[in-house]
């Protein structure tokens, strides 16, 4: 079985963090998305009664600026998931 799960983070770095300061943040951010896409997998083992492989991350950056403030980022992502039983056979 194949299960597609959504990721999502929203960051505002504050106005005085600028360049690549800014990026090491958003990176710090995104770092945080592939731990969580990694940590679904003991869930998804539990629930599913299945060994959980993650077989693709994809991480989106869009940002949005704001009239009276520092520009905020929208961190999204989605994993995929491969769950077989125990026997190996792909669980349906």
């Amino acid at each position: 079985m194949e299960i597609t799960v959504a990721l999502a983070s929203v960051a505002v770095p504050p106005s005085s963090v600028q360049g690549s300061d800014r990026e090491i943040a958003l990176n710090a951010i995104r770092q945080d998305l592939y731990e969580e896409a990694k940590a679904q997998c003991p869930i998804l083992s539990k629930v599913y009664e299945a060994t959980c492989r993650v077989t693709s991350v994809n991480i989106f950056r869009s940002q949005a600026v704001t009239k009276d403030g520092p520009p905020s980022f929208s961190i999204t992502g989605t994993a995929k998931y491969e769950l077989k039983t125990s026997d190996s056979d792909t669980k349906q």
